[in-house]
């Protein structure tokens, strides 16, 4: 049986922070992943002209100081949103018209990253050795006992002192067999916390021309849909004429021809039957088992995000929580992920100095 100092679950933004501040202390760790790619809800789609679309995790600001302070010394470039200064709005209104709305300036600037949110965890993942992550690698099993921890992974046996969990608490809670059994208080909490971009449809259209910006438009926004919302979504220096935003959850039974097509009538009923035809880009994230797991009951948006229960450690210091919704600041974001990343890296890098001294 193989055997590690720190088990690490979830690739994404929250793990490879963690194994970043491991790696920099000397502290032997294994990343696990079960899809076949790095980054969880960090997730980039180039298109076929080359650009690229936000999928997952897109926008930062300043306030953001965890995530600043990794981009900065990892020397990720990133670029102002473009805003404009027109949002159209489609409101609820006799007609049904979609108006030009003058909106202000914003008070508080907000980010991308120019190369894509990919290229932070590219940047993080070159920090790495690349033999300490191992994707496609399913853990189905957590056994607790006084001397550490077993790891069914891919129905093979790993052995561990300690296990950090990156994934969103409801999908471990009810993806992963723990034995014994977790705190009834915590099991409650981790079953009915949201999960960040859980029930999100994300949509990219890409048109020949920015005629947006013509208008000096910035946003989409639609009380009626199928897209709740559309931004802006150039990449400076960049190929590609790109909104991008959300569709309504409620069509996610509806599938992606559906929503491909009523999305496209939508910006023809804004711009004219004579806008050329998009090429259509989605990520449904209630289909994505590595992210989303149904619900036992109806939650409210970001419900139990940031609980302090998961700020704790259990089973004798042996299991940690670190993924973004157990961030105190800002759960769910990009920043909740780094902060958290960082924070038990300090408690077990603390942890580990005085067994070690004992």
């Amino acid at each position: 049986m193989e055997s590690e100092e720190v088990v690490i679950l979830g690739a994404g933004l929250a793990g490879l922070t963690l194994a970043y501040e491991l790696e920099s202390q000397g502290i032997a760790y294994v990343l696990l992943e079960a899809r076949d790619r790095i980054g969880g809800r960090v997730h980039t789609t180039t298109t076929d002209s080359g650009a690229t679309i936000e999928m997952g995790a897109t926008w930062f600001a300043d306030k953001h100081v965890h995530l600043m302070e990794l981009i900065k010394i990892l020397n990720v470039p990133f670029q102002h949103q473009y805003t404009g200064k027109r949002v159209l709005y489609d409101y609820a209104n006799p007609g049904r018209t979609a108006q030009l709305f003058e909106v202000p300036a914003a008070t508080e600037a907000q980010y991308l990253f120019t190369d894509g949110s990919q290229s932070l965890i590219r940047a993080l993942s070159e920090k790495l050795d690349p033999n300490r992550i191992l994707t496609d690698h399913q853990v189905q099993q957590l056994s607790f006992d006084e001397k550490g921890v077993t790891v069914l992974v891919n129905d093979k046996a790993l052995r561990t002192e300690r296990v950090i969990n990156t994934l969103p608490p409801n999908l471990f809670v009810n993806k992963i067999e723990i034995s014994p059994a977790l705190p009834e208080d915590l099991q409650k909490v981790a079953s009915q916390t949201h999960t960040w971009m859980g029930e999100s449809i994300k949509v990219g259209l890409e048109y020949a021309q920015a005629f947006w910006r013509g208008h000096e438009i910035g946003s989409l926004l639609s009380q009626f849909g199928p897209a709740s919302e559309l931004h802006d979504h150039q990449h400076e220096g960049k190929t590609g004429n790109i909104l991008k935003g959300f569709i309504n959850p409620d069509l996610h039974q509806q599938g992606t021809k559906v929503r491909e097509e009523k999305v496209l009538e939508q910006m023809k009923f804004y711009f004219g039957p004579e806008l050329p035809k998009a090429t259509y880009y989605e990520k449904d994230w209630q289909d994505d088992p590595s992210t989303f797991h149904p619900y036992q009951a109806e939650i409210m948006p970001h419900q139990y995000n940031g609980h302090p229960i998961f700020r704790q450690s259990f089973f004798e210091d042996r299991l940690y929580f670190a993924g973004s919704e157990t961030a105190q600041a800002f759960p769910g974001y990009l920043d909740g992920a780094v902060e958290r990343g960082r924070q038990v890296a300090k408690q077990l890098t603390s942890a580990i100095h005085i067994e070690a001294s004992a």
